[in-house]
Order: structure tokens, then sequence, then C-alpha cells
């Protein structure tokens, strides 16, 4: 991603160093343990599966929040492949207002 903010290219720039260490020792792994088989994956889909990995826990956590709005909540029951449980509409009492 092109940025002229210096801030952002240093960050893009650690992201970037980090998934690299982290699919070569990946890599280094997996070669260590399955010395026969070739089928290591490429490091477009290593860093697709690391970020699936690392963002899955928080999705649940957000997904579990009553106040988030409807679109978002029906994209993450989505990408979490599960369904969106409706509560009842409580109704309030009505009467005086109490503060």
């Amino acid at each position: 991603r092109k940025t002229k903010r210096w801030s952002m290219c240093f960050f893009y720039n650690m992201l970037n160093i980090s998934s690299i260490n982290s699919f070569v020792i990946y890599c280094h792994n997996y070669y260590r343990r399955n010395r026969n088989e070739k089928l290591v994956l490429n490091r477009q889909n290593f860093m697709l599966t690391l970020h699936k990995q690392l963002c899955e826990e928080w999705q649940q956590v957000r997904f579990q929040k009553d106040n988030m709005p409807k679109p978002l909540k029906t994209c993450l029951a989505s990408v979490l492949n599960t369904e969106i449980v409706r509560s009842e509409d409580v109704q309030q009492e009505k009467g005086a207002r109490k503060y």
C-alpha cells in the first residue's frame, strides 16, 4: 500500500518484515517435520491463514456485543459461519419516566 505518511510507511514495513520472518520459521518447521513432502503453503496463502487465525478470536468477541450495527453483524456472521440469534423484542413498561 502506498502512503506518504512516514509513520504508516514504517508500520507497513514492520508488518512486512514480521510476516516474512514468520513465513521463514513456518517453512523451516514444516520441512523439519515433513521431510518427504513438499506441500508447503506459498507466502500469500500463509499470510491469509495467519490473518484469519489472528483475527478470529477478536471477531467472535466483537460478534457477541449487542450494540453493533445490523449490516456489520450480518457480515461478521457470514465470515464466522454462524447464525445471528435474534432476541425477542423487550417491550418497555408504559408509565412515568424513570431517571
